[in-house]
């Protein structure tokens, strides 16, 4: 199973693949049962080893190597399988075997000496990924670094790695192993992710294209037929793809860089190249890209710095030596991304040894000052370019591969020239000159051949054949190189006519030798691509030419047994089946043949009593060699053409790779003076034997430990780059855009479809209230109503009675006339004049009701007693009756008349609240704001969004607000004291009227100490570092938050600060917003923290240590105090010695003495770990 987030979360919390990773794990991962992929390794270490396996095998890390070596090809050789890793495995084999037999006293001992190596190997390597491994090693100049020799001195250190127990041994780049373990175990997914991590990114790349490849040709070559070849060549396909996209990814970034990369020694990859590399895994991209092929170029010119007409240049210096000397060559910088050969190599490092041997120069390493160690003779050799010398002038024009090429083919065509007049003039019993110039052109050729099969990267003899044949014009010039020879021996000792056999060979050989012009051709980019379907038309022709011989044979066989019936056995019966039929398809069809019966026959002998058929049989064989497949072959011809023209450019750049490593690797002379070459060849071979030479093959690119080490840190770079664009472009595709969008729209429409619920809903229920309120109202409407019943009651009641008394006392004991009813207002029975009544709105003992006179209370009062014509008459309410007393008559006409027509509406209780709700939105005369006038300003953000990445600058006209202040009571501390006020209105967004804010000033004392600092202005110029000082802690928040890992749930803010003018007071003011709950202070600006007993305060505590990293030790932020997440009156400290002196936050800033304390206070939490902070 891929398990690929498991694996990423262990590398991602710190697990050291260095020290993980040892032989015995990586056996054991080759070996586990788990997976049916594990068959295809099986199946493969059984093909090597050529036997059959049994069923519980466990396979090693020899059988991996060996598996390696022939995926990749015959001039890999894979590190499992050297010397010097069989004796060390060997040996660990045997410590392993010792450690299950001894498992008492020697246990402890065994693990100190793994630990201790495993820390001297993680001291050796120099990789990029620092933050698996926790113990750093300071690099230190007077001691040797061991890393530059490890691969060289395997075979010493593979002893002194075999001195523990089987799980010691560590690999110096262990992603690369694990890489490869998962491309044969088929883990596409776990391969890809450790291709993400540790070094040679392209390197890997390049070779998991090449064994997916092999992989996929293996299984297809396989009897099962299945899907499996497909999958591994689309595997192989994706990391091609890969390698070519970071590459190009390193060209834009930096062309040399990328240069470098393609050509540097990979010595982890049997000290091969990255280009190499993508040659033996037929990527064509890779090596027709503008990078490889710029530096093929380069490697084409040499030294010669020629843009145009080189060719005429190059001629003209081969025939006239000295105009060598007007030639421009380029300098030791624009040559330091070119590759060199091994001895190119020891002569450049000689010629530095004694350069700086005579002028007394000091090699030590010093360290500039952003960390980054260069020697000395290196700089100096940039910054003054010297001028080439005479000698090396030559040497440089001689060893550029163009100035070969040109050569050999001056040389080649002067051959030819000698070997066609050999063999068209009439030769004498004695070879003359020129034969023998072209004899020794032909031998010293064959030498040659040798030399470069031998020298050549394959370990063995039968290897490097196998390699070298595999070139067809490596096999034509062998066969013309025999084919000499023999014609050589024949003309020696048998040539005694004319017309000898060693003549003939001779005849027929020039052939292959003029076919080998073709090889020069295909340096042309015009020719070069003709060259090549040439080639591929030959190669893929087999079948077609097969199926044609079958139609052939099957005519000639009947057609020759027919015509001539009594022939006797010979040889020359074979030559006659196939000789006409043959030439038939080219339009000769014999036709004196076709009826030999004729009259006027020419071949009566042909005449047989079945002749007849042979013309039927001429004719079907006819219509099928001549119509159906020559036309098929054309049609085969014309499909190969099609696809090579498309891609002709980038088949002839692939190939170009090919002529130039020739061209680069041969001798200078060419032949027959080649001798001389070789001869020199032999004599530094014997130096290099005698001083302990390297034995390395091609053109590479030999780079110090610290020059490697950037080129992984830029290959790395390129990695991220490219991952973060292709990121970029995925999201920013149309796909993923429409994808995007149409997951917003169902999102939305389900949040419309859930809000226009929730909208009926609030619909239905405010119904339901304005329903209830309406009752409410009717019910309290009803209450009043009685209230003032009852009250105006007991006030009736008690008015009649004391009228009635008083009129009891009042009246005279002797009876005496009394009024008469017609001098009173009222009737008989003691009721008011008739007056039409209106109608109730609520029936009960009292209601209101609306005519248009007015609203009136219409109370009837139930009577206690009858009434008599001598009783008071019933009182109304003095506010609410209408006396007829009061009236005229007139308007009792008036009102009589009119009365009969009026219109009485009653209210529900909606329309009575819609009423009470148009009633308060009447606009009324604005009432002018209380509190003090003042102005306030602001710090504004050029990116509010991104607010770390910011400029600030202050706001350029202020805001009108009125601030009142609540209470005298001042609040504050050491430095300043503070007062709450209530924001009544306000011009500025940012203040909210009705909410609640703290008005700062600074103490007097502190003011006078500031005094002598800025004489003017003093306070401004405090608060202004204030609020300075805050904005600096508010965008180191929003990094923190926005860089914060998700598992810190906490995420701390500090409020906006503003700066305040009272016109009243004439004084400058900070406020802030006044935050409610309980404050904390989490530590001060001397460093002091508390102790931490939440994740909130361990947060707040881990805020400030990021703080001082994450602006690398300049400014940390201390006085962390507020409620909650919410934090305020901050402190930033600016660092002495690291820090920027302009900047100054206030007068709470102590320095560097906080630093220090806080340094020596601080005790990393677990948030620090989860930040990756390192301990202070």
């Amino acid at each position: 199973m891929d398990r690929v987030e498991f694996v990423k979360l262990l590398v991602e919390n710190g697990v050291s693949m260095h020290r993980f990773l040892t032989i015995a794990r990586l056996e054991e991962l080759y070996n586990t049962k788990q997976v049916p992929s594990s068959s295809t390794l099986l199946q493969l270490v059984r093909d090597v080893k050529k036997r059959r396996l049994p069923a519980n095998y466990k396979i090693t890390l020899i059988d991996v190597g060996l598996v390696i070596e022939r995926l990749m090809g015959g001039t890999y050789r894979c590190q499992y399988t050297r010397k010097w890793f069989r004796m060390m495995y060997h040996d660990l084999q045997g410590n392993g075997r010792r450690s299950r037999q001894n498992s008492g006293g020697g246990r402890a001992q065994r693990k100190n000496s793994q630990e201790s190596f495993c820390i001297q190997a993680e001291r050796k390597q120099r990789s990029r990924h620092n933050q698996f491994v926790k113990i750093a090693q300071p690099y230190k100049s007077k001691e040797p670094d061991v890393s530059t020799e490890w691969p060289e001195r395997r075979g010493r250190v593979g002893a002194a790695m075999a001195d523990g127990d089987s799980d010691k041994g560590c690999f110096r780049y262990p992603f690369s192993e694990l890489l490869v373990w998962a491309v044969l175990m088929k883990r596409r997914k776990m391969s890809l992710f450790f291709w993400q991590h540790g070094e040679e990114a392209m390197a890997k790349a390049l070779v998991a294209c090449k064994l997916y490849r092999s992989m996929a040709m293996a299984a297809k070559t396989s009897s099962v037929v299945d899907d499996i070849a497909d999958e591994l060549k689309e595997y192989s396909s994706e990391f091609g793809v890969l390698a070519v996209d970071l590459l190009e990814q390193a060209f834009r970034e930096d062309e040399t860089m990328a240069m470098k990369l393609l050509t540097y020694e990979l010595k982890n990859w049997s000290s091969s190249t990255c280009l190499k590399l993508a040659v033996t895994s037929c990527l064509r991209p890779l090596v027709a890209h503008t990078c490889t092929q710029m530096l093929l170029s380069d490697m084409w010119m040499g030294r010669l710095n020629m843009r145009k007409n080189s060719w005429y240049k190059v001629i003209l210096s081969i025939l006239v030596p000295p105009a060598i000397l007007l030639l421009e060559f380029k300098s030791n910088a624009e040559m330091s991304h070119i590759p060199q050969s091994p001895v190119d190599h020891e002569m450049e490092d000689s010629e530095h040894k004694s350069s700086r041997a005579s002028d007394h120069i000091e090699m030590d390493v010093f360290r500039d000052e952003k960390g980054v160690f260069v020697e000395k003779h290196e700089t100096e050799s940039y910054a003054e370019p010297r001028k080439l010398p005479l000698t090396a002038k030559f040497y440089e024009f001689y060893h550029a591969p163009i100035v070969k090429f040109w050569f050999n083919t001056m040389a080649y065509l002067t051959f030819l020239m000698l070997y066609s007049y050999v063999v068209l003039v009439q030769s004498a019993p004695l070879s003359t000159p020129e034969e023998w110039v072209v004899i020794l052109y032909v031998f010293t050729s064959a030498i040659e051949k040798v030399r470069a099969m031998l020298l050549s990267e394959a370990g063995k003899i039968h290897q490097k054949v196998k390699v070298w044949f595999s070139d067809y014009f490596n096999m034509t010039d062998s066969f013309a190189i025999v084919m000499f020879l023999i014609g050589f021996v024949l003309r020696c000792w048998v040539d005694t006519e004319e017309h000898s056999p060693g003549r003939l060979v001779f005849c027929l050989n020039i052939i292959f030798w003029y076919v080998r012009l073709l090889d020069i051709l295909a340096v042309n980019q015009k020719a070069g691509p003709y060259v090549m379907m040439i080639g591929k038309m030959v190669s893929n022709m087999f079948y077609i030419v097969v199926i044609m011989a079958l139609v052939l044979v099957s005519f000639g066989v009947p057609r020759k047994a027919i015509l001539s019936p009594s022939e006797e056995p010979a040889w020359r019966i074979l030559r006659d089946v196939v000789f006409q039929p043959y030439w038939m398809i080219y339009g000769e069809v014999y036709a004196y043949e076709i009826y030999a019966c004729a009259n006027d026959s020419v071949v009566p002998q042909l005449c047989h009593s079945v002749s007849w058929v042979t013309p039927f049989l001429q004719a079907v064989y006819l219509f099928v060699q001549y119509i159906i497949m020559v036309n098929l072959l054309i049609a085969f011809f014309n499909n190969v053409y099609v696809n090579v023209e498309s891609m002709s450019n980038l088949v002839w750049k692939y190939q170009r790779y090919h002529f130039i490593m020739v061209y680069h690797e041969r001798p200078v002379l060419p032949p027959p003076l080649i001798s001389l070459s070789h001869l020199v060849t032999l004599l530094s071979c014997y130096c290099r034997r005698r001083t302990k030479g390297s034995r390395a093959h091609g053109p590479k690119l030999f780079l110090s430990d610290e020059d490697q080490r950037k080129l992984h840190d830029f290959e790395e770079r390129c990695v991220q780059a490219y991952f973060r664009d292709k990121n970029d472009r995925f999201h920013s595709s149309n796909e993923e855009r429409i994808r995007v969008t149409f997951n917003r729209v169902e999102g939305m429409c389900v949040q419309l479809k859930e809000l226009s619920g929730r909208v009926s809903f609030v619909k239905q229920t405010l119904q339901a209230l304005d329903s209830q309120i309406g009752h409410l109202q009717d019910l309290s409407a009803l209450t009043v109503d009685m209230v003032k019943a009852l009250a105006a009651r007991e006030a009736s009641e008690a008015s009649r009675l004391h009228q009635h008394l008083v009129q009891h006392i009042s009246l005279p004991k002797q009876p005496g006339p009394g009024p008469k009813g017609a001098d009173l207002p009222f009737g008989a029975e003691g009721r008011a004049a008739d007056t039409p009544e209106p109608r109730a709105l609520v029936s009960g003992p009292a209601s209101w009701a609306v005519s248009s006179s007015g609203l009136h209370w219409t109370g009837q009062l139930p009577q206690s007693r009858p009434q008599s014509g001598t009783s008071l008459p019933r009182p109304c309410p003095p506010t609410d009756c209408i006396f007829p007393a009061a009236q005229s008559p007139l308007a009792a006409e008036s009102q009589r008349d009119i009365m009969p027509q009026m219109d009485f509406r009653v209210f529900n209780a909606v329309e009575r609240n819609n009423l009470v709700r148009l009633s308060q939105s009447i606009p009324f005369t604005p009432v002018p704001p209380r509190g003090e006038h003042v102005t306030v300003y602001h710090l504004e953000e050029s990116s509010p969004i991104t607010l770390s990445h910011s400029m600030s600058s202050w706001a350029q006209q202020g805001c009108a607000a009125r601030l009142e202040f609540l209470s005298k009571e001042e609040m504050g501390g050491g430095l300043r004291r503070a007062i709450k006020a209530l924001c009544t209105w306000s011009e500025d967004p940012g203040l909210s009227p009705g909410h609640f804010y703290v008005v700062k000033s600074f103490q007097p004392e502190v003011v006078g100490a500031w005094r002598g600092i800025y004489p003017e202005n003093t306070v401004l110029h405090l608060c202004l570092r204030e609020i300075q000082q805050q904005r600096a802690a508010q965008k180191m928040a929003h990094a923190f938050n926005q860089l914060k890992p998700k598992s810190i749930p906490y995420s701390p803010s500090f409020l906006e600060v503003f700066l305040l003018y009272c016109h009243s007071a004439e004084q400058w003011f900070t406020m802030e917003e006044c935050i409610v709950g309980e404050f904390r202070k989490f530590n001060n600006n001397n460093g002091d923290e508390i102790s931490p007993s939440s994740l909130l305060e361990e947060t707040m505590l881990a805020f400030s240590h990021w703080s001082y990293e994450y602006t690398r030790e300049e400014m940390l932020v201390l006085d962390l105090q507020g409620v909650g997440e919410i934090l305020t009156d901050p402190s930033v400290v600016t660092s002495g010695e690291n820090g920027s002196r302009a900047m100054i936050f206030g007068p709470a800033n102590l320095g560097e003495n906080a630093v220090r304390s806080f340094r020596a206070k601080h005790r990393c939490n677990p948030c620090c770990q989860e930040l990756k902070l390192p301990e202070i």
